[in-house]
């Protein structure tokens, strides 16, 4: 991780780039696999996405930071 960080520094406008044609990427990716599963007629129940929910808040709550 630090060699992409190192580039990321010498390279700014290219990262920022990068950084935000896979924001856009993984937006429609999002988008087109809700609109798939709908079309489908899968749903998940409301404990499902709670569940993710919870172990997101989990998973930062516990992420040690740096001071």
């Amino acid at each position: 991780m630090k060699k992409i960080s190192y580039w990321a520094k010498k390279h700014k406008s290219q990262a920022r780039i990068i950084i935000v044609a896979s924001f856009i990427f993984l937006n429609t990716l999002a988008f087109f696999t809700g609109h798939f599963l709908n079309q489908r007629g899968i749903v998940f129940s409301p404990i499902v996405l709670f569940g993710g929910w919870f172990v997101f808040l989990i998973a930062l709550i516990s992420y040690p930071w740096k001071e």
